[in-house]
């Protein structure tokens, strides 16, 4: 499990897209964001950043969650979580999960960026494309 992070440009300004799967259990997870956090501090801090992925923390219900918020914090970070409380958990036969295991996390040095969580839901079969459902956002430069 790991992050890729891509700078890309959209209407002659640049952002960067990080995509994150972190591992299962809390502690590995809880080491897994601060790698993230700290790999993350590296990039401009003029560029805005856009986190993204499976962290497989199931809010609120983990003790991780709790550090996830922490790691996350609009105050000590500058990211700000877009879809908070949007349950995306497995819909598999065997495991009935309720919850949030994705995220999306925008920082956003100069307010360029308009975003929203516009949906909970792709598509009304959860195991087409994944084992949980996506989030689908909408983020746009001012």
């Amino acid at each position: 499990r790991g992050a890729l992070a891509t700078k890309v440009k959209v209407a002659r300004r640049h952002l960067w897209l990080v995509n994150a799967h972190l591992a299962t259990g809390n502690d590995v997870a809880l080491r897994q964001m601060w790698q993230l956090m700290g790999w993350l501090k590296t990039f401009d801090p003029a560029v805005p950043v856009i986190v993204v992925g499976d962290f497989n923390i199931l809010a609120p219900s983990e003790k991780s969650y709790r550090h996830l918020k922490s790691v996350f914090d609009a105050k000590r970070s500058g990211f700000k979580d877009v879809c908070p409380g949007k349950k995306t958990a497995i819909k598999a036969p065997k495991k009935s999960l309720s919850g949030q295991l994705d995220y999306v996390f925008v920082y956003d040095p100069k307010g360029q960026l308009k975003s929203s969580c516009r949906a909970d839901y792709v598509s009304e079969a959860p195991n087409v494309f994944s084992d949980h459902r996506a989030l689908v956002v909408d983020i746009n430069f001012k």
